[in-house]
């Protein structure tokens, strides 16, 4: 698999200016340097980069790569081109169906690409996928929404309706795609590789996936950020938030502890609680993952549907979106195994393992994100929150004003847990 990386980020307009967006100085290397080094690291070593016609600075500093243990094919890009034109160049040195790596020219990355391409080749049918995460200003991102099957399903562009409910993820611009995505583009289309590029694949009924990650990805834009960037490079920031190094996380149930617990749960309404959406952004700004975990048999009892509770998942990420917060994962256990409730959801109606208070939905969150259970922490207000945290060996803290016996913690809310764990930490 090749790694193609786009060096200009003003479509190949012969401007000069173009050549610093690579060339930046990131804690003493070119960001350039950044992402061809990161991409040698997991073993791909077959790197083209796209470059405008002024760009000999970039051939001069970098000639075949060989210094930095990679092989450099440079393609020149006509003035004319957009990235989309660009990216059409590239057929001649792709196989039939073969899949590439891409970066934007104005990211700053450091994140596992093996579990990247692990992700994208684990999907048989795909034609490629994209790199997600959540924001901490979504409404100012163009926004993508997945299926449960990680299946892109849709983008919604900025600016965005007030009252728009949604689904916190944003594109990063970091993607595999298939040759076969462009085999059929017209060579001298001029328009840019933007999240209506990826719109007009998934119109056209090409499967695209999105993999989220929690890792670094920072954007050159403002210069007032490239001292922060390179900071935090040299403190070594960017590795540890890496996949390949473990996380900690604070798994968190969902009803009764962020917002109101309603049985049956009323479709369409969620009722978070006061205070919610400020201590999340508190532990989004530490180095633990905030992950939710929350049984739904209101699901296989019939009482809402799938399409039910994805909308109440919007709703608690719209509500704390506004404060700048954000869930960096949500898993959700829809089974019950007791049966004879009218209306149920038969095959829904088993004996699983996700099901708190078993421990599949942490393990699952373990083994996706490198979690170190043993320094993570679960916030729930049941007893089957604390016995599935117990089992999966994390430390437990228990909310609301009942106490389980084998809790860790008690508190009285979300807002003093998470007080509690941060000057824990």
């Amino acid at each position: 698999m090749k790694l193609i990386i786009l060096t200009t980020l003003k479509a190949f307009n012969n401007d000069l200016s173009d050549i610093r967006n690579s060339m930046v100085q990131i804690a003493g290397r070119p960001l350039l340097q950044i992402q061809i080094e990161l991409a040698e690291r997991y073993g791909f070593r077959e790197i083209i980069l796209l470059i405008g016609s002024y760009a000999d600075s970039i051939v001069q500093y970098f000639g075949d790569g060989s210094s930095i243990g990679v092989n450099i094919t440079y393609l020149k890009v006509p003035p004319s081109f957009g990235t989309y034109g660009a990216l059409t160049l590239t057929k001649k040195l792709l196989g039939e169906g073969e899949k590439f790596i891409f970066f934007n020219s104005n990211i700053v990355p450091d994140f596992d690409l093996s579990r990247f391409v692990a992700f994208e080749l684990s999907h048989e049918n795909s034609c490629g996928s994209l790199i997600l995460r959540p924001s901490s200003n979504p409404l100012e991102n163009d926004l993508v929404e997945i299926d449960r099957n990680s299946r892109i399903i849709d983008f919604y562009f900025h600016p965005h309706r007030d009252d728009m409910v949604y689904q916190n993820l944003i594109n990063v611009g970091v993607f595999i795609l298939s040759e076969k995505i462009i085999q059929d583009l017209d060579l001298y289309e001029t328009h840019e590789i933007t999240n209506a590029y990826f719109l007009r694949i998934v119109k056209d009924r090409y499967p695209l996936y999105g993999y989220t990650s929690p890792e670094y990805f920072e954007i050159i834009g403002e210069s007032d950020k490239l001292d922060d960037i390179s900071s935090e490079f040299i403190q070594g920031i960017p590795e540890k938030f890496n996949l390949a190094s473990t996380r900690k996380a604070v798994f968190i149930d969902r009803d009764g502890v962020l917002n109101q617990n309603v049985d049956p749960p009323i479709p369409g309404k969620l009722d978070v609680f006061e205070g919610v959406a400020k201590a999340l952004k508190t532990l989004n700004q530490s180095e633990y993952l905030s992950i939710i975990v929350t049984n739904q048999s209101a699901i296989a009892k019939g009482y809402i549907t799938l399409s039910d509770l994805n909308l109440h998942h919007k709703i608690l990420e719209t509500a704390v979106g506004k404060e700048n917060a954000f869930f960096d994962a949500i898993y959700y256990c829809p089974h019950y195994p007791y049966a004879g409730i009218e209306g149920e959801v038969k095959e829904l109606k088993i004996e699983c393992e996700c099901r708190k208070p078993k421990p599949g939905m942490l393990i699952e969150a373990q083994m996706r994100f490198n979690i170190d259970l043993e320094k993570s922490w679960i916030i729930g207000d049941s007893d089957t929150d604390i016995l599935a945290g117990k089992s999966a060996g994390c430390k437990t803290i228990q909310v609301g004003e009942r106490k389980c016996p084998e809790a860790d913690y008690w508190k009285k809310d979300f807002v003093q847990a998470v007080r509690f764990i941060l000057e824990k930490n």
